[in-house]
């Protein structure tokens, strides 16, 4: 089952332009799985709870998570980061629920383009 990338405001666009062209390739690849495959995604991707998941990029001994939940047949991307501990920070789960929170209740609107 196919779905839709939408992204909050443009996180997915300026995480994406921060990162060295072979780390872009990469999360690119995994995005373009993710819209081809949806929910039935299990490599490289992994459920956090509360209907969050993260997808995870490994490049070069770094690693970059992009959170995303599955909203009106859209993966929505929330939030973008390096990962640097082996726990997902809380704030980067806060930042990225709260983010969830306002697209589902309507209080923010999501951006259909991810360039």
């Amino acid at each position: 089952m196919s779905v839709a990338l939408k992204q909050f405001g443009n996180v997915v666009d300026e995480f994406l332009a921060e990162l060295e062209a072979g780390a872009e390739a990469r999360s690119r690849r995994l995005m373009k799985l993710l819209e081809e495959k949806g929910g039935a995604m299990r490599t490289d991707s992994k459920p956090l709870g509360d209907g969050l998941f993260e997808l995870k990029i490994k490049h070069k001994k770094r690693e970059y998570r992009l959170l995303y939940f599955f909203h009106d047949e859209a993966a929505v991307f929330v939030n973008c980061f390096e990962k640097k501990t082996r726990k997902t920070p809380k704030r980067e789960l806060d930042n990225a629920k709260a983010r969830m929170t306002a697209i589902t209740k309507g209080t923010q609107t999501t951006n259909d383009t991810i360039h």
